[in-house]
């Protein structure tokens, strides 16, 4: 939930240029819903740059 509302706090400001930080490397069908809102930024003409990290124990 949180990630939400950071996520939220960023783009009502309209940046040109969005850091997008995905925790797991794959997308996954909780992840989509972040997916779309990458892909209409792109519609838009944004640049995102995704970074995805994983963590293994």
């Amino acid at each position: 939930m949180l990630q939400r509302v950071g996520m939220a706090q960023t783009l009502i400001n309209d940046p040109e240029l969005v850091f997008w930080m995905n925790l797991c490397p794959v997308w996954t069908p909780r992840t989509l819903p972040d997916a779309e809102i990458i892909l209409s930024l792109k519609a838009q003409g944004k640049t995102v740059f995704s970074i995805a990290t994983f963590y293994q124990m």
